[in-house]
């Protein structure tokens, strides 16, 4: 698929670590793409692992917690849930 020219969102549910965020926006930087933005729903800077790494558009940010719902699970449960809720 050819990225050249093209702005390449990327979209998380979470951002973590910014491990994987950071992997994608350097693959398609890679292969070509003119812009690669990432947006999140999730973001938690405590856990940060990449200097500087953080989405452009960020839904909430929120402490360093365990979620569920809204397709964030645990277990492979809570899944689909209609909220985001803290884990205890």
């Amino acid at each position: 698929m050819p990225f050249c020219c093209s702005a390449t969102p990327q979209v998380e549910d979470i951002v973590d670590t910014g491990l994987t965020g950071e992997t994608l926006v350097r693959h398609f930087r890679q292969l070509g793409a003119a812009s690669v933005e990432l947006c999140t729903m999730l973001s938690k800077p405590s856990r940060r692992e990449v200097a500087g790494f953080e989405a452009k558009y960020v839904g909430f940010e929120i402490p360093d917690t365990f979620v569920v719902g809204m397709g964030l699970d645990w277990d492979e449960k809570y899944r689909s849930l209609g909220y985001v809720g803290v884990l205890r």
